[in-house]
């Protein structure tokens, strides 16, 4: 739930005095080589009642199977798994385009209004909300990590000693001897914190939707923009108490053709044993009963309705070789579907990912103009949040830490070098504009003292149309690798070829050389996209034809 600091002393505050309790600063060293922890929250569960709260957890279910734990290649592990903990305040500001309903008109036609919200509210994120809590490591899949999350893990962790960050283990509980291991944090905070950043961003999202839908009432809302600044960020490495059960379940065939069991995991809060994160599972006999007196009691239905209008006799329908056969033939489907259950749900989520990112692609597509194209604010949001997504989800059954983390890492890197050349990009682009502008004052002051240059009487329209073709006196079509202008020449046209040239120059494509030819191919990139950027505005297009100036 948000916090609100108005009329209170807010977090900042709150944070600036808390900061002491726990160890911060942890380096980049310090996280490959586990030599700093923040803090530890102890024990308060064993391994036994963890495995008791799994299959409990399943036995709410009627249909889970009794003993689930107790078919083989059970494994039970207890450790404490890294979080980074943030804290941190925001300023909010979004604006939006809205679908209006016109009064007197077709239900399609909308008025489109832009609205705008000042940044005016701060709003406060503490620790103790779940997605500021982020896991911070790739050993497990990200939601079995979920069920290790506690409100109050800031407030009961304690200081790990010297000793415990030299053996990398901490006692179980205060009056524990056994030793628990403590999982390195192989998550760097800069990742840890744009996880936690996208997720404050999401909740600012829904809450401006909610608040557009309650004061406008639209039928549409277009291009949300959400900018959340933060005025203030805390971090806490803090290690919370874990149990990790894998077992096996149900058998499936490999590639070769052998029969092997599947494995499972489950995750139980070391401090709630409520707290349980798992994948549910469906006993096959439990399945088969169910079908079979679903359709016993649907066959006794049907008779006794259709008794009157076939004229036949009970028996005749009841107890004949075909409803036996319907029966096995019911039965042995569901016990197929209950064996196939968590392989169906898996393949249900996938393509439930696959429809939510081919959205967000569409929505990049509608704003940008594909993967080179360094777009705006917006569109870098939704591709960066697409990203995440499938880092967390794409095949997360066969989740390898090696492999993910070091996904992860590309992802962070290449993110961040999109937003340092669309810096460099806009930079480049107010410094040409300023140019243009000044080049513009220039000849309308000597005009007014000249009169008009001969070259931009070279490119009146009278000229031009004399000519029986358009001017290229900056080059732009020349860039976009067009054949000189034409009057059949659309903006998809222009679109495609800005494509096709954005591909071979774009600066991410320079995958070796020196930074010289980098930033050369920064430059020229710059200059396609002013390019592209008056040719596909009609009116910008009209003047710079004409030989005038463009005014963008």
């Amino acid at each position: 739930m948000l916090a609100s600091s108005r009329g209170c002393p807010g977090l900042l505050t709150t944070l600036q005095r808390s900061t002491a309790r726990l160890r911060l600063g942890v380096s980049g060293a310090d996280l490959h080589n586990g030599a700093t922890a923040a803090g530890v929250v102890h024990f308060e569960t064993t391994l036994e009642q963890a495995q008791e709260a799994v299959q409990k957890w399943h036995g709410q279910k009627w249909l889970a199977p009794r003993r689930l734990l107790s078919e083989g290649g059970l494994e039970l592990r207890s450790a404490l798994l890294p979080f980074w903990l943030f804290a941190t305040t925001v300023q909010v500001s979004y604006s939006a385009r809205l679908g209006l309903a016109v009064q007197d008109a077709p239900p399609g036609v909308l008025r489109w209004q832009e609205v705008e919200e000042k940044a005016s509210s701060l709003q406060d994120y503490p620790w103790s909300l779940p997605h500021m809590q982020v896991y911070a490591s790739y050993k497990y899949r990200r939601d079995l990590a979920e069920a290790v999350k506690s409100a109050d893990a800031y407030d009961r962790a304690r200081e790990v000693s010297d000793d415990e960050n030299a053996y990398q283990e901490v006692l179980a509980g205060k009056h524990s001897s056994d030793s628990v291991p403590l999982d390195p944090p192989t998550m760097r905070q800069a990742i840890a914190w744009e996880l936690a950043l996208r997720s404050i961003r999401q909740q600012e999202a829904d809450k401006a939707r909610m608040e557009l839908r309650l004061k406008w009432k639209p039928r549409e809302i277009r291009d949300l923009k959400v900018q959340a600044k933060p005025l203030a960020r805390h971090a806490h490495l803090v290690f919370l108490p874990a149990h990790t059960v894998s077992y096996q379940y149900g058998q499936g065939f490999t590639a070769a053709g052998e029969r092997r069991p599947y494995t499972f995991q489950a995750v139980v809060s070391g401090t709630d044993l409520d707290n349980v994160a798992g994948e549910r599972h469906i006993d096959p006999l439990k399945a088969q009963l169910a079908a079979a007196g679903a359709l016993a009691t649907g066959g006794l239905a049907i008779t006794a309705l259709s008794l009157p209008f076939v004229g036949l006799g009970a028996p005749r329908l009841i107890g004949g070789a075909e409803t036996a056969f319907w029966l096995f033939l019911a039965c042995s489907a569901a016990g197929v579907g209950a064996r196939m259950w968590p392989q169906l749900l898996r393949e249900q989520s996938e393509t439930q990912r696959i429809k939510e990112e081919d959205q967000e692609a569409a929505q990049f597509w509608a704003r940008g103009l594909g993967p080179t194209d360094l777009g705006d604010e917006l569109a870098q949001e939704l591709r960066d949040n697409a990203e995440w997504r499938r880092w967390e989800q794409a095949d997360k059954w066969r989740w390898r830490e090696g492999e993910r983390g070091a996904w992860a890492e590309r992802l962070w890197r290449g993110q961040h070098e999109r937003r340092i050349a669309r810096a460099r990009f806009i930079s480049g682009q107010t410094r040409q504009r300023l140019r243009d502008e000044a080049e513009a004052a220039q000849e309308a002051a000597r005009a007014r003292r000249w009169g008009q240059s001969s070259q931009y009487q070279h490119f009146s329209p009278g000229q031009r149309n004399a000519a029986g073709g358009r001017r290229d006196y900056k080059g732009y079509y020349q860039l976009l690798g067009l054949d000189g202008p034409s009057a059949s020449l659309s903006t998809g046209d222009i679109a495609k070829a800005f494509r096709q040239a954005a591909l071979r120059s774009h600066p991410d494509r320079i995958e070796a050389g020196t930074e010289a030819a980098r930033d050369q191919a920064a430059e020229r990139f710059q200059k396609l996209s002013r390019a592209y950027e008056v040719l596909r505005d009609p009116d910008q297009r009209r003047k710079y034809d004409s030989g005038q100036q463009p005014t963008i």
